[in-house]
């Protein structure tokens, strides 16, 4: 597997996870910085939190 390099992204899809307010997620930005591969990063990061209860 590829090494991860943090992204600004990381963080932004913390806190939007963690809001009460969470709404649709929409990406987006240059090519080829890292979008996708920090949605996936977080998806499969074992301590995200999956619900807003």
């Amino acid at each position: 597997m590829k090494k991860y390099y943090k992204r600004k992204i990381d963080e932004e899809l913390k806190c939007w996870a963690s809001s009460n307010d969470c709404k649709p997620l929409l990406l987006r930005g240059a090519r080829q910085v890292g979008k996708n591969l920090g949605c996936k990063a977080y998806t499969s990061s074992p301590n995200r939190k999956t619900t807003n209860q």
